[in-house]
């Protein structure tokens, strides 16, 4: 999956491009020098060890400040099989200390994840559903039924890896359904800030008891006294329909690759720092978040500096 996102930090979106090279998956990273010149970066991402991914398949790529350093994060889902219904880690490249990682998932042992690869095989969609600052995940795990399942970002202090942090399939509270959605066949998750309060919804497109496709949500409860940062640029693209006094400012279509940066101190006088672009992906039903949306734990602190920037 070909996506539009900045991984060096200076806010200013590549290109990344997932290649094939003898065998083996490579991702290619096409900086922009000018409005009219893109060139391929060799620096920007290392190739991923043969013995990162013994398999060699692979979940659709996910972008996000996974571990709240300030520049975003690749993860590639290693998967079982083609058809990724098990994952055995996800490698993460991490441009700050120049190296793949592996973030381990804990709470999902004998139980197969929903993806489709005529889609992608997105497995994973990514979302701050704590409010911490640090990116979670979303996935469908099919049991008896297909369930939504939150898995969180959480610190590891006994990995063997080379990962400061692991996945944990959050258990509490419960994502309760719908009673229509609970009578139908979940097909696909999501997040999605419905009620506009910071706080993650979780999205849900499912097949009813008619087998036809309809679309739900399941509202996520206010996070108590958690903060957070919110963030949405749009477009100024217009057509013909863009004439009017009250519209001349633009289309207001989300602009993806819009890249946000911001730091504070928190609680205990500690750095805080994060990062996130728009819509980094846009096909295959990837489903990014329209905005970025920075979870700012308990801290009684202001944002220090923030940072906006988009190629237009």
């Amino acid at each position: 999956m070909h996506s539009f996102v900045d991984i060096n930090g200076d806010l200013s979106a590549e290109i990344i491009f997932g290649t094939k090279q003898d065998g083996r998956l490579k991702m290619e990273a096409w900086r922009r020098k000018s409005n009219e010149l893109w060139e391929l970066d060799n620096t920007l991402i290392a190739d991923l060890p043969a013995e990162s991914c013994s398999t060699n398949y692979f979940g659709a790529v996910l972008f996000a400040d996974f571990d709240a350093d300030g520049t975003m994060d690749i993860g590639l889902p290693c998967c079982a099989d083609a058809a990724c219904r098990k994952v055995l880690v996800i490698n993460m490249w991490n441009y700050h200390i120049g190296a793949w990682q592996d973030f381990h998932i804990t709470g999902l042992e004998g139980s197969d994840l929903v993806s489709k690869k005529d889609e992608g095989n997105v497995v994973f969609r990514v979302g701050d559903f704590s409010l911490d600052g640090y990116p979670d995940l979303i996935a469908l795990v099919r049991e008896k039924t297909q369930n939504p399942m939150i898995l969180e970002n959480v610190p590891c202090t006994d990995c063997i890896s080379n990962a400061s942090r692991r996945f944990e399939l959050r258990t509490s509270p419960r994502l309760i359904q719908p009673a229509d959605v609970s009578l139908g066949q979940i097909q696909l998750a999501s997040f999605f800030d419905l009620k506009e309060d910071g706080t993650l919804d979780v999205l849900l497109e499912y097949k009813d008891a008619d087998q036809s496709m309809a679309v739900d949500f399941i509202k996520c409860e206010d996070k108590g006294d958690t903060t957070f940062l919110k963030v949405q640029v749009f477009s100024s693209t217009c057509d013909q329909f863009c004439s009017s006094t009250k519209t001349k400012i633009g289309s207001g279509i989300a602009w993806h690759g819009a890249c946000v940066m911001f730091s504070m101190s928190d609680s205990w006088g500690h750095d805080q720092v994060g990062s996130q672009c728009q819509m980094p992906q846009t096909t295959h039903r990837a489903l990014s978040t329209p905005f970025s949306l920075f979870g700012l734990g308990r801290s009684p602190n202001f944002v220090d500096y923030g940072n906006i920037f988009w190629i237009f």
